[in-house]
């Protein structure tokens, strides 16, 4: 591809991103401002806790004597106590200012058992014994809403809290506190930053690239083209956005069991491992390491037991966390070890460009996620910034792998139609040459399933071994260039082929068959017009002979062109007993 088209190239791909880039953010600007001007609602009061045997069990009695006591606004949340154990919350006090009738009103329940009264009238609920009050959403992590009833600051509001989980239970309890907002129409509260709607969006947006990466693939598999590459790559860009979508706290305000977030946790994170895996060992130009298999194996076993043991440690809550810091180390060492392999497999094969980029773009991902990793202080996060951002890198630097790909194959589809053009073109005549009329009869044998309408026209140069005699070869060459030149300008619907030093034949569409007499009677006008303007070329004449395919009494192709051949010689007989009597 020369600079120029390179040049053309990669002026479309800057308008194409700069396209998506502006019509994905400006448009949402007004919408951003407007979340972030949201109110905040924060209560004022005493808290009393208190430690508990019973994980997200809600205790309505009165807080134990030896309870610890503090004071709780929105400057001042002090729960700072020991994590290795249960506690029960009770707080009694009154929002700092008005809430309006029918405001959405969301609250922060990660991890805990959630009962919020007010004037002595339950209003919120969410517990194991799954009662929901009316306008509540139910998960039992993430955010949860209930609809204001014109909450007043003289309103006394009663607050349990439980904790499910004992690890970081004092940061779920402050949170509880912290982040009470009225919420947009859209269910985000002003918690959520610009930034983090736009995280929020890039993993809705990373599953529909996988989805269509995947429909490319089975696309171009139905046709024949087994690029199983992209399978695996379509496969681990859709399990990874799966597994950030359901790591964003927003997602819980839409799925009714927190443990099917779990569940599709397990499975994406292991099937996106699997497929990355796969996707390093079976992409173009790339030499393919054994030990991969062997990795993906040993994978595929630790997912099933995964899946299985996380049913059996989800009610022994100290095992929990442990556990998924286990899965997410583990699946680091084994995407860290298989791109060391395939680099120290492919390290000779580095100056390939679109290899060089695939193993910068993984290894910076998978150093990000080993950091978001270390990061991680609770399984239950509200964004993944180091593991997103790492994606957004791989991302970008597939966008550059296709644009490679994209170039080759524009520069080898041209290099393929050059060598087409070398090997089934005559070079004098510019028409189809022997060997492409080889490969038409080939196709044209289906014409005799499908029952279409075709013809064939045989033409022959008379008198070309006189003219190379008399006037030397070039004259003959000129006579050939000549008669293909008019040839093709009463042909101009159907394919022409030079299959002999002075024969030439041509495949008539249904148009042409319709009156093949006609196009005879024009091509001999337009020889004898040329005879007329160039008398010296006194020998100058076409024979030909045409024959339509008759179902009747056909039964091949070989039939048609034997009576067009047939009717050629007759009529070249014709031709030449009428020279003879004109010399008379």
């Amino acid at each position: 591809m020369d600079r120029r088209n390179k040049l053309f190239l990669n002026a479309i791909l800057l308008v194409y991103v700069l396209a998506v880039f502006f019509s994905a953010f400006i448009p949402e600007a007004n919408f951003l401002r407007s979340i972030m001007e949201n109110h905040n609602y924060s209560l004022d009061g005493i808290a009393y806790l208190y430690e508990t045997e019973q994980p997200g069990k809600i205790n309505p009695l009165t807080p134990q004597t030896d309870a610890k006591v503090f004071n709780v606004n929105k400057n001042n949340l002090p729960f700072k106590f020991d994590n290795n154990q249960y506690y029960n919350l009770y707080f009694k006090g009154h929002f700092d200012c008005v809430i309006p009738a029918f405001t959405n009103v969301l609250l922060r329940t990660d991890n805990l058992a959630v009962q919020l009264i007010i004037n002595g009238e339950e209003v919120f609920r969410i517990d194991d014994s799954s009662r929901v009050v009316p306008y509540t959403r139910s998960p039992k992590f993430g955010y949860n809403s209930f609809i204001s009833d014109k909450i007043s600051t003289s309103d006394t509001v009663e607050v349990y809290l439980a904790n499910y989980y004992y690890h970081q239970s004092s940061k779920a309890f402050s949170d509880f506190f912290k982040y009470i907002y009225e919420s947009s129409p859209y269910f985000v509260s002003s918690h959520f930053s610009r930034i983090s709607l736009i995280e929020t969006v890039f993993c809705f947006a990373l599953l529909f690239i996988g989805i269509f990466v995947l429909m490319l693939y089975f696309v171009l598999y139905s046709k024949g083209q087994r690029s199983t590459y992209l399978f695996y790559l379509g496969l681990f860009i859709c399990s990874t956005g799966l597994k950030l979508v359901a790591s964003h706290s927003i997602i819980m305000l839409f799925v009714p069991a927190p443990n099917t977030i779990e569940v599709i946790q397990i499975c994406s994170k292991f099937v996106a491992a699997i497929s990355f895996i796969q996707y390093l060992n079976s992409f173009p130009h790339i030499e393919k390491a054994n030990y991969l298999d062997i990795l993906t194996g040993f994978l595929n076993f630790l997912f099933v037991f995964a899946f299985l043991f996380i049913y059996m440690i989800l009610g022994v809550d100290k095992y929990v966390f442990l556990f998924y810091m286990l899965e997410n180390v583990v699946i680091f060492a084994f995407l860290f070890i298989s791109l060391a392999i395939g680099f120290t497999k492919n390290i000779k094969n580095l100056k390939n460009k679109s290899i060089l980029i695939l193993y910068i773009s993984s290894l910076i991902y998978i150093l990000l996620f080993g950091i978001e990793i270390v990061q991680t202080g609770s399984f239950f996060k509200t964004n993944l910034p180091f593991e997103m951002t790492g994606f957004a890198i791989f991302i970008l630097g597939h966008i550059l792998l296709f644009k490679i790909f994209i170039t080759s194959s524009v520069e080898a589809r041209a290099k393929l139609r050059h060598m087409e053009d070398l090997a089934y073109r005559d070079p004098l005549t510019r028409t189809g040459n022997r060997q492409g009329w080889l490969e038409k009869t080939k196709r044209m044998h289906e014409k005799f399933i499908t029952g279409d309408i075709f013809g064939v026209a045989m033409f022959d140069l008379n008198n070309l071994k006189i003219v190379n005699y008399e006037n030397g070869h070039g004259k003959g060459d000129e006579y050939i260039q000549t008669a293909a030149e008019l040839i093709c300008k009463n042909f101009r619907n159907s394919p022409v082929y030079r299959i002999g030093g002075d024969e030439f034949v041509a495949i008539l569409n249904s148009t042409d068959c319709q009156d093949t007499n006609a196009l005879r009677e024009k091509l001999e006008m337009d020889c004898y017009v040329y005879y007329c303007s160039h008398p010296e070329h006194k020998n100058f004449s076409i024979a030909s002979g045409y024959a339509v395919v008759d179902y009747k009494t056909d039964s091949s192709f070989q039939d048609v062109f034997q009576r067009a051949d047939e009717n050629m010689y007759a009529h070249k007989k014709i031709m030449k007993e009428r020279d003879q009597y004109e010399r008379q």
